[in-house]
């Protein structure tokens, strides 16, 4: 696994807000799969179901429909 976190952000009491993390395009790609899969009733409570779909939206987005024309189907490791 190559996935780290790149960067750390502090609020004004110095506790972490804010995590960059740098994965590879496989990695994101299982994530996507991943997500795919879950229905909104099986993330509770309601608010990580947004966090989830803002996740998969931004990857498929611009990443892998970016990139492929079957988006994550078309993407194949190697």
């Amino acid at each position: 696994m190559s996935i780290r976190i790149t960067n750390l952000t502090f609020d004004a009491d110095q506790d972490p807000s804010e995590v960059t993390i740098s994965m590879s395009v496989a990695e994101a790609a299982h994530i996507v799969r991943h997500l795919g899969k879950l229905a909104p009733a099986t993330t509770v409570p309601p608010e990580s179901n947004e966090t989830l779909s803002a996740l998969y939206d931004c990857l498929t987005a611009n990443v892998f429909n970016a990139y492929w024309d079957d988006g994550v189907d078309g993407f194949r490791e190697g």
